[in-house]
């Protein structure tokens, strides 16, 4: 399995003594117990990984965004922004930042702090990567129609999310076509009930699919 190879490749460059080669195949293995819904040994791996590290290194970024990743997906929402929030500061790109504030975005609309959630996609919609990376930008500008429509149940969100779906659908994102069926199946829960169950159910289709490529993906 993929997390094999990279706990079996850690082992040996920490024999070796190379310590920062042993850290990078432990946050790569705790990136896989978090796909595998393995959350508190993937936490348990990242902090393994940070003692082997110097103080300033760059892999601190990720390693604060698998914390913030673990705890996000325990429901530990205020840890998961404070570790999102640490990572921001230290990350090597624009693009890394953005998928941050877009986390923090997402939990933001779990808590059900929607006025919050708009002003961080706001935020993030701004930024010229939006345009310049397309699966992050529609990722970003879904989530920031959704936010508003939340926020507003009168707003009318649905142009926006069905142009964002068609533009995923011919990237063949999968993942995002998910969030975005997702969103416009609660977006006609209360407004047409038969377009409601068609997005529901086409969410389910997709999520089979999406399903089989992750498991393919972690043997």
């Amino acid at each position: 399995s993929a997390f094999s190879k990279f706990y079996k490749s850690y082992e040996q460059y920490l024999n070796n003594k190379q310590n920062r080669d042993a850290a990078i195949s432990l946050i790569y293995s705790s990136m896989v117990q978090n796909e595998k819904g393995d959350y508190l040994g993937s936490n348990d791996n990242a902090t393994k990984a940070a003692k082997l590290l110097d103080k300033n290194d760059e892999n601190f970024s990720s390693i604060y965004n698998q914390f913030g990743r673990n705890h996000e997906e325990l429901k530990n929402y205020k840890e998961a922004i404070y570790f999102y929030n640490q990572a921001i500061p230290i990350s090597r790109d624009e693009h890394s930042k953005l998928v941050l504030q877009n986390n923090i975005g997402i939990i933001n609309l779990k808590i059900k702090n929607y006025p919050e959630a708009v002003k961080i996609f706001a935020n993030a919609a701004k930024n010229k990567l939006v345009k310049d990376s397309i699966d992050l930008g529609n990722k970003i500008l879904d989530n920031y129609a959704y936010s508003k429509f939340l926020s507003n149940q009168y707003y009318n969100a649905e142009k926006e999310l069905t142009s964002i779906l068609s533009s995923k659908l011919r990237r063949k994102d999968l993942s995002g076509v998910n969030a975005s069926l997702s969103h416009l199946a609660d977006f006609f829960k209360n407004r047409n009930q038969s377009k409601s169950l068609y997005y529901a159910k086409a969410m389910y289709e997709n999520s089979k699919k999406q399903e089989v490529l992750t498991m393919s993906w972690m043997l």
